[in-house]
């Protein structure tokens, strides 16, 4: 079901697009290229119109299409090319080439975008919506690998760039996938919320066919919720929004898989069967290889179901060869569980052993393609902040060499300056030469004076004229002293308060970006430390999943199956002892793996749920027993997340408390309170026969185990014994405040 919910949109798209096309024409299209860039279109086109039918044959066509794009320089051609690739290689279920090829799309396009000019505006608009959907391609693949936090940044980038060039109706797709996301994360309230709104969109449009493909992820959240007949009701509608608006086979065909699914839901097989058949004829005329295979499996389980063991084992045996030649990894899994069900029911064990093998192996292999589609994307995020960071680093460089540079002017500047003064100190010695000059024609004007002073009387206001003029002159001559002095002293005062300041500019701009340095680099390493923990987590979640849909089913099952044997062997007494054994085992074990899986699981990690899941079951074993319970717990809880092993590790300490009690107290009577503060403080006292000083050591190992699993989570464990009125346990752990 996840799968068939995230393939959908894809689906859709690749049917939609290419399945119109004529073979023989895309055939024509390449025999008559006129040049290289026709070919190699072609060519691709060819791949993407048998991604469907035969995989391994659209690979070749585009991989060849490819080759002389690339060969050609054709950026075009190349994003349509390995656009391509993301979407066969993500069909195949190969994700960690399906990231690569489609973050290839990326870096043509947004390379591609930069050398464009921007008034080639149509040619903008095409690369930015290229950017756009593989975007949207990338959530969707992070999706399969549990990568949802990525996932939800790659749509809302995609959502962004659709809206820079009003392409809305690719935002209702994108809406759509944001749907499957919540919805297979269970998350059903939120996936509802965004196909509301995929709807709304698409009805402002009359856009059928996205209508329809809502409708049945809708159908499909309630089918998930065990609201079979809304299931029912919502794929009847979307049904006759197809049959009344568009020509889509395709379309016609996923919606009566989805009708066959509700009737299944609701135990009307007769009704699924038909709808699976009529299905089915629309798959054989387009040819979909992958759906018919979903097909086969579908019939084979319901025929299982109706106890029609042979018709079953003919169609999972049709469906195993067809999964093998399209190499579909997904729907093998299916297969093999289908085979270990139905060789079980009929009492096949070396056949089950077979097919038990065959889907350890595969899930090992599908295991290891999502991890390493994980570490892929981590890695290239990583390499992506680091080149963030140097382009950063370089970019300082330039600006402190750009500084360096103003800097060597300012300096040429103040050299000039110092130039311009020594010519002016030029100048002052020369009206100094000048003024020595003229004293030297005043001592002869004097001495011409005293030996013709008669005509000296004649002279003398001319004379008095030239030594006020020689005063005046000396005075100036003083004040341009000053202020060359003045000039001088300033100049050089503001050249050392630059100088200055300059460098402890300089100074503290490199400690800040040592500083900052430090804390990108602090930043990365925390957002690398978080990604590998988020990743941990949902492993987690995804393990507790497996072991509850896997492996609890069958532990169920063969609990089933002694039930049944002992009813057919009722007058055998040792094997009802041993049967009545092997169901009580079974129980205790399925219990046990609820346990495991209810502390692994990442939806159960506030503080209050370890409290209601301690509630619940101090309240079913004790009572189990015959014995009286009261307990006392908060009103109020802090916003405290545990982690796995803290869950784990008091509730076994609980567990071994609770099963002392029954087993040893012969009590009456057990109080549970529970404090909370800094704390989480857990006391549990009983009634019972107490324990004396002299019979501790019996329990001394037992009660060392306990001391040692609350120290493995920083906790306590004490133990107090009040003969001969019970004893009182209890555990704490300090509570340590969410960042």
């Amino acid at each position: 079901m996840k799968k068939h919910l995230i393939l959908l949109v894809f689906l859709l798209f690749s049917t939609f697009c290419f399945a119109q096309n004529n073979l023989e024409k895309l055939e024509n299209n390449y025999k008559n290229a006129k040049n290289d860039t026709e070919k190699a279109y072609s060519l691709l086109k060819l791949g993407i119109y048998h991604d469907n039918k035969e995989p391994q044959k659209a690979l070749n066509y585009v991989k060849k299409g490819l080759e002389i794009a690339y060969k050609n320089k054709d950026n075009d051609n190349i994003i349509l090319g390995e656009r391509y690739l993301g979407m066969i290689y993500f069909n195949q279920n190969n994700y960690t080439d399906a990231i690569k090829h489609n973050k290839i799309v990326l870096d043509y396009a947004q390379e591609t975008l930069k050398n464009t000019p921007k008034k080639e505006e149509n040619k903008r608009k095409k690369l930015i919506f290229d950017q756009a959907s593989t975007y949207n391609a990338l959530g969707g693949n992070n999706v399969e690998i549990q990568n949802n936090p990525l996932s939800l940044e790659y749509f809302y980038k995609s959502i962004e760039l659709y809206k820079s060039i009003d392409y809305f109706d690719e935002i209702i797709d994108v809406n759509m996938n944001i749907g499957v996301l919540f919805h297979n994360q269970k998350d059903y309230k939120k996936a509802l919320y965004y196909f509301d709104l995929a709807n709304t969109d698409a009805e402002k449009t009359n856009n059928y066919s996205s209508i329809a493909s809502i409708s049945m992820n809708i159908a499909n959240t309630y089918y998930a919720q065990n609201l079979y007949d809304k299931a029912l009701i919502t794929n009847q509608k979307a049904y006759k929004i197809v049959t009344e608006n568009i020509d889509a086979p395709a379309t016609k065909a996923n919606i009566l898989v989805g009708i066959g699914l509700a009737y299944s839901g609701l135990n009307e097989y007769d009704k699924a069967l038909i709808n699976y058949e009529d299905a089915n004829i629309f798959y054989q005329k387009i040819n979909d290889q992958t759906s018919i295979l979903n097909i086969l499996i579908l019939k084979s389980d319901i025929l299982r179901n109706t106890k029609k063991y042979s018709a079953s084992e003919n169609e999972v045996d049709k469906a195993l060869i067809l999964a093998q030649e399209i190499n579909n990894d997904y729907f093998l899994k299916q297969i093999y569980q289908l085979q270990m069900k139905l060789f079980l029911q009929t009492n096949q064990p070396e056949k089950e052993e077979k097919a038990t093998n065959n889907y350890k192996i595969l899930e090992e292999k599908i295991r290891k393609k999502k991890t390493d589609a994980i570490l892929y994307e981590l890695e290239t995020k990583y390499e992506t902040k680091q080149k963030e960071q140097q382009i950063t680093f370089l970019g300082r460089e330039k600006r402190i060499q750009s500084l360096e540079i103003e800097k060597n002017i300012f300096e040429i500047k103040n050299k000039s300056i110092a130039l311009d003064f020594a010519d002016l100190e030029n100048l002052r010695k020369q009206d100094t030469i000048k003024l020595k000059n003229l004293s030297l024609e005043k001592s002869s004007t004097e001495i011409a004076f005293q030996k013709a002073e008669n005509e000296a009387k004649a002279k003398k206001i001319q004379l008095s004229a030239q030594e006020i003029a020689l005063k005046n002159a000396e005075i100036q001559n003083a004040n341009l002293q000053k202020i060359i002095l003045g000039v001088s002293a300033l100049a050089l005062l503001g050249v050392a308060l630059f100088v200055f300041s300059r460098f402890r500019l300089a100074r503290a701009k490199q400690q800040i970006t040592e500083q900052k340095l430090v804390q990108e680099r602090q930043q990365a390493d925390i957002l690398r430390i978080q990604t590998i923990l988020d990743t941990q987590e949902k492993e987690r979640s995804r393990i507790a999943d497996e072991l509850h849909d896997g492996l609890g089913a069958e532990i169920s099952s063969l609990k089933m199956m002694s039930e049944k044997i002992a009813f057919k062997y009722q007058s055998e007494p040792l094997i009802q002892e041993n049967l009545a054994k092997l169901s009580l085992k079974s129980k205790e074990t399925v219990d046990t793996m609820r346990q495991i899986v209810w502390a692994m699981s990442e939806n159960h990690n506030q503080l209050e749920d370890l409290v209601n899941y301690l509630q619940d079951y101090a309240h079913l074993y004790l009572s189990e027993n015959n014995l009286k319970i009261s307990f006392q717990r908060p009103q109020k809880y802090k916003n405290q997340m545990l982690t796995f092993e803290q869950r784990h590790n008091i509730f076994l300490t609980f567990k071994e408390i609770l099963h002392n009690i029954v087993k040893h107290a012969n009590a009456q009577n057990v109080a549970i309170s529970i404090k909370i503060d800094k704390n989480i403080q857990i006391f549990v006292q009983d009634d019972g026969v107490g324990i004396a000083p002299e019979k501790i050591s019996k329990f001394g190992n037992g009660l060392k185990n306990l001391q040692k699993r609350m120290s493995i989570i920083a906790g306590v464990f004490n133990i107090q014994a009040y003969l001969p009125t019970g004893t009182q346990a209890q555990i704490l752990m300090p509570l340590v405040q969410n960042i």
